[in-house]
C-alpha cells in the first residue's frame, strides 16, 4: 500500500493562500490614551492606524518555525505479508 498525506493543500496550490495571520498584543497598539478633556475626569484617545493598513504578521517559511502556515506531505510505504 502507497499513501501520501498532504497538509494545508491549499497553500499548495498557492502560496498565498493557507496561511496563518498573527496579532500579537505586545506589538501592536490599537489606542493611545491622550490624556483628558479640559476641566474633567473624561479621558481621551486616539486610534493608531496601522503601517500599511495590515495590522498583523504573516507567519510564512521564513518568519515561522510553525509548519501550518506551509503545506508539507508524507508519503507511506506499507507492505502486508
Amino acid at each position: 500500500t502507497i499513501a501520501l498525506d498532504m497538509f494545508n493543500f491549499t497553500n499548495f496550490l498557492s502560496k498565498d493562500a493557507g496561511r496563518n495571520y498573527f496579532l500579537s498584543n505586545d506589538q501592536t497598539s490599537v489606542v493611545s490614551f491622550r490624556g483628558y478633556q479640559t476641566g474633567t475626569s473624561t479621558p481621551t484617545f486616539s486610534f493608531n492606524k496601522p503601517t500599511n493598513n495590515k495590522p498583523y504578521v504573516i507567519n510564512d517559511v521564513q518568519t515561522s518555525t510553525n509548519t501550518s502556515a506551509r503545506w508539507n506531505a508524507q508519503a507511506t510505504i506499507r507492505y502486508t505479508f
